[in-house]
């Protein structure tokens, strides 16, 4: 009978470990600070034209920015090069709240940060 117990009881102990470990997601998403800091998105809102610099509220902690790859569909390119490489998307929020869409989207490179195009926004 303690063998069926020990048995039992050390099955169970490892079901629970192998079943707690927490296993790293295939897809690494890197936070905000490591793709930019703010003085490189600073850099980039620089770039912009004024239209558009006129309308967004430059705040670093409400910009979304993160990797994708560039399709030409999205949105008014500048330097085509980037086409099928992957940039950065920053996601501006706009002054006008009442507005909608309320974000403005600017594309920058990866390496030194220089803006190619802005994006569409539903």
């Amino acid at each position: 009978m303690k063998k069926i117990i020990s048995v039992f009881a050390l099955f169970t102990i490892v079901f629970a470990l192998v079943s707690c470990t927490k296993e790293k997601p295939s897809e690494y998403t890197p936070n905000k600070a490591q793709l930019i800091t703010v003085e490189n998105a600073e850099n980039i809102y620089n770039q912009l034209p004024e239209e558009i610099k006129k309308e967004i509220d430059f705040d670093y902690e409400n910009i979304n920015i993160d990797k994708v790859v560039l399709k030409e569909e999205m949105g008014n390119i500048l330097d085509k090069t980037y086409i099928n490489k992957e940039v950065l998307r920053l996601n501006f929020i706009i002054r006008n709240k009442n507005i909608q869409p309320n974000n403005r989207i600017a594309f920058a490179t990866i390496e030194d940060f220089k803006y190619i195009g802005d994006g569409y926004v539903d």
